[in-house]
């Protein structure tokens, strides 16, 4: 039982009682008691979650008065759950936060868990098209050779003179850009756009991030719903081998699995190395091209490879919708299958709602923007519950 002394959510996340990250996760909890995902039960963990109510200190009286007005499931012998309950199972409940790009411990076996969940085997060496497109083996990628001179920034010279230098590679082997074909955008400045959440067992995951520069078609709404490739911009000494960005390209690519509505090619790069992710069937698919080690390919075929999954994999829809009939057995059916299995664990049990708490923190400008997209991605039929 509480202690008398503790009166309030917030002065039991102040002493430490329970972790400030499960505040938030009474929703999972009530379900976990019996309770359905219903109207009702939604309204309940917005009243009690709601941030104003619970910073001002919502009493443990007034908790209490909310779930009791939940009805527990038909047939169910469970009475209506106390706070005391629920705060217990709250301690149980543990939620694990990373970022991208920055190191923690364990954060590559909360990698591997995520993968696990979206029925991801891991990585395997990928295999090239058996042919190209006619001409393409005529043209050639110009390595960039552009790295900062004496008073020049680091900023300054990725910000602006790597994305143009790819989109020039990319014209050169037919992609359209602009009208009609695609838009290569900075999104540096959208720091956690591809942040996701997922659950394994008890614990909730959540990461946080996003990537530098992305391909979409051109005319889309929101750049993370629509991702064809993503780029990011690596300095040649943090871009050594692909144990050195495999983790955070693994993250980008679940990023836009649980983001977009269409799979999209990670790419790492400091424009003359390239390490390339593709989902794929119940796997991940890489290609890198350091020299003199295993399963290298040229850089070229690397740039080959980015241009044939625009022109002959990606749709040039800006609306496309996961849920669209895709030719079985096409290549775009093959990549489709890891977001398909994204777009289910978003759906399953609390998993929308995890998704959502990941945009509420997002900064006030980017937040509708990132909810709508998220509502979007998840698609369902019954969104009663969140009203």
């Amino acid at each position: 039982m509480l202690c008398c002394s503790m009166t309030t959510v917030s002065e039991l996340v102040d002493k430490g009682d329970i972790p400030e990250e499960c505040k938030d996760n009474v929703k999972r909890v009530l379900h976990d008691l019996g309770y359905a995902a219903s109207r009702a039960v939604g309204k309940a963990f917005l009243k009690i979650t709601k941030k104003d109510m619970t910073d001002a200190g919502m009493s443990i009286a007034d908790a209490n008065a909310i779930l009791a007005e939940v009805e527990p499931l038909q047939g169910s012998t469970t009475e209506s759950p106390k706070l005391d309950e629920i705060l217990g199972l709250l301690r149980a409940k543990k939620v694990q936060e990373y970022t991208f790009s920055q190191s923690k411990t364990g954060k590559d076996t909360a990698v591997a868990a995520a993968m696990t969940a979206l029925g991801l085997t891991g990585l395997a060496p990928g295999t090239l098209p058996r042919r190209w497109a006619r001409g393409w083996n005529q043209k050639h990628f110009a390595l960039f050779a552009k790295w900062p001179a004496v008073g020049q920034t680091y900023e300054n010279i990725y910000a602006t003179q790597l994305p143009n230098h790819f989109v020039e590679a990319l014209t050169i082997f037919d992609v359209p850009m602009g009208v009609g074909g695609f838009d290569f955008k900075d999104v540096r400045n959208y720091n956690n756009r591809l942040s996701f959440a997922c659950t394994t067992g008890a614990s909730t995951i959540m990461f946080k991030g996003g990537t530098d520069a992305v391909v979409i078609p051109h005319g889309a709404i929101t750049w993370q719903g629509q991702t064809r490739v993503l780029f990011d911009w690596k300095r040649p000494s943090e871009l050594q081998s692909v144990e050195s960005v495999v983790t955070q390209a693994q993250l980008e690519l679940m990023g836009a699995l649980f983001n977009s509505r269409h799979p999209a090619l990670v790419v790492f790069t400091d424009g003359v190395n390239l390490v390339i992710l593709q989902p794929w069937g119940c796997a991940v698919q890489y290609w890198h091209t350091f020299p003199n080690t295993d399963d290298c390919i040229s850089v070229d075929d690397a740039i080959r490879l980015i241009a044939h999954h625009l022109l002959h994999i990606s749709s040039r829809n800006a609306a496309f919708n996961h849920l669209d009939s895709v030719p079985e057995g096409s290549e775009l059916a093959m990549e489709l299958a890891p977001l398909l299995a994204a777009k289910k664990e978003l759906g399953e049990a609390e998993g929308l709602n995890v998704q959502l708490q990941v945009d509420q923190d997002l900064p006030a400008n980017d937040r509708f923007e990132a909810v709508s997209n998220t509502i979007l991605a998840w698609r369902q039929p019954d969104l009663s519950y969140f009203i």
